[in-house]
């Protein structure tokens, strides 16, 4: 076996290896960028892993209990229509009209009106009567916002966030200013996108969306990207990748000695 069909033969099994572990897990796999409560209410959140046409994301600013959620409040589901690579930001526009409802990427419906304080938004699989996994959850007044965060497997900090008791607290829009490149795995950027530190933010009567004064919207959508080339999988998922690659290479390099013997 020529050295340039098994390189093709490795690069073959990484792709088909990516392709299948790509999928909406649960917490950490999205985490928000931007989040907007002034005028033309919006969001934007990034993708920390694949995702594959059809999966769905809903979100909601109703609260958690540690148990179900409440009602009376909003809920907007988005689905991707194709492949959304690992590092995409997709923005979500005018989410408090049914009818001007706008997404980046993707098929976004149904309603949020978002409130200027003591507000959350939780991004979540299943359903708001059945969640299957929490994704990712902010909030602009901690259990103001949240209520709860028991029973989501979500923690502040790690793969949420939350702005309570810092000088953000309650304000009308904040966007993410920290670092989006320089990082080996997509996961690594949790710890920056959930630091309030990392966010700009401003609040106040009127309209701040647009008065010049960063943050304004739409938000920065430029995407994510690592250093190097790295494959990003789970460490169960890397032992079975390594364990295939080295069958690969073992394969590769008697057969080449095969072929310079004979």
């Amino acid at each position: 076996m020529k050295l340039s069909h098994c390189i093709r033969y490795l690069f073959v099994i990484l792709q088909s290896f990516n392709a299948a572990q790509a999928a909406l897990v649960g917490p950490g796999d999205i985490a928000f960028t931007g989040w907007n409560a002034d005028s033309r209410d919006a969001f934007s959140f990034v993708a920390l892993t694949e995702i594959n046409p059809g999966e769905t994301i809903i979100f909601t600013d109703n609260e958690w209990d540690g148990a179900s959620f409440n009602s009376g409040e909003g809920e907007l589901s988005w689905t991707a229509n194709s492949v959304v690579a690992a590092g995409t930001v997709v923005a979500l526009s005018d989410i408090n009209s049914s009818t001007q409802l706008a997404a980046s990427t993707g098929l976004a419906s149904g309603r949020i009106n978002l409130n200027a304080s003591n507000e959350g938004l939780f991004a979540l699989l299943g359903s708001l009567a059945a969640p299957s996994s929490f994704l990712t959850a902010f909030a602009s007044d901690g259990a103001a916002g949240f209520t709860s965060l028991a029973g989501t497997g979500l923690s502040v900090g790690l793969n949420a966030i939350d702005f309570h008791a810092t000088a953000a607290q309650d304000a009308d829009i904040f966007a993410y200013a920290g670092a989006r490149s320089g990082q080996f795995i997509f996961s690594d950027y949790l710890a920056q996108l959930n630091n309030t530190s990392n966010w700009l933010f401003q609040g106040g009567s009127g309209d701040q969306s647009d008065d010049g004064i960063g943050p304004d919207a739409p938000f920065d959508n430029s995407s994510f990207s690592l250093q190097g080339s790295v494959v990003n999988v789970s460490e169960p998922a890397g032992l079975s990748l390594l364990f295939a690659c080295a069958v690969a290479i073992t394969v590769c390099n008697r057969r080449l000695r095969f072929s310079i013997s004979s």
